[in-house]
């Protein structure tokens, strides 16, 4: 997935480290689920996303597109996933079979 990464000094002198995840707009696989997406680069491109030689933006900017459709699976989750606290062995289960 393509991200940013930096470190920073905060205020009190600190190193803080930092990270995002660039989305882009859903595919056809994806869209049933969210309106956006992770940014997924080809194994071909992972050189061109991490060359900051030029320090702009301005070579990787095509990257930043949907997942051609066909390339991605989506498969349902235990819910749980989405509660911070929870922690286990069964949040690797499926999710319970619902009557919908």
């Amino acid at each position: 997935m393509a991200g940013l990464w930096e470190a920073w000094l905060g205020g009190d002198g600190s190193e803080i480290e930092t990270m995002a995840i660039l989305t882009t707009e859903a595919n056809g696989d994806v869209a049933h689920i969210h309106d956006r997406m992770p940014v997924i680069l080809d194994r071909c491109d992972y050189g061109r996303w991490l060359d900051c030689r030029l320090g702009s933006a301005t070579g990787v900017l095509d990257l930043l597109r949907p997942l051609p459709e066909g390339r991605i699976t989506t498969i349902a989750v235990n819910p749980k996933l989405g509660d911070p606290a929870t922690e286990g062995p069964d949040l690797h289960q499926p999710p319970n079979p619902t009557l919908f």
